[in-house]
């Protein structure tokens, strides 16, 4: 892993300590009832860390309820995504089956896709609470 990789995955896994911002979360059991909310909402963000060593396929899941592919997040690995209050994203497995589901809330999160958060929900932490 390079040097420059290793420091922002490990700045990531601190903050992810330290953050105080609230997420909601679904599980991916009710993933086919989420939609995001039509119209404009307020902006905001996540940054979503891979502390793992498999990649995670993040998604966006639009009005109608569709995935809409946005990054293959490799292992060890973090970036921040620009999203609106409301709007669900999906972390996938290499297999696209659901990982974790995140809501955006107007703080910006940072959300650990590391392991699976399938019945739990998402801590204020950004980790899962099962």
């Amino acid at each position: 892993m390079k040097a420059g990789l290793t420091g922002a995955v490990t700045l990531a896994a601190a903050l992810l300590v330290a953050a105080a911002s609230q997420a909601s979360a679904q599980n991916c059991r009710d993933q086919d009832t989420l939609r995001s909310p039509s119209g404009t909402t307020r902006a905001t963000e996540f940054t979503f860390v891979n502390a793992g060593v498999e990649s995670r396929r993040i998604f966006w899941i639009d009005r109608n309820g569709k995935r809409k592919f946005y990054k293959e997040l490799g292992p060890h690995a973090s970036y921040s995504q620009p999203t609106f209050v409301g709007h669900p994203w999906i972390a996938a497995r290499e297999d696209d089956r659901c990982q974790t589901v995140v809501i955006a809330r107007p703080q910006p999160l940072i959300v650990d896709v590391t392991r699976s958060c399938l019945t739990g929900r998402i801590g204020s932490n950004g980790r899962c609470t099962e």
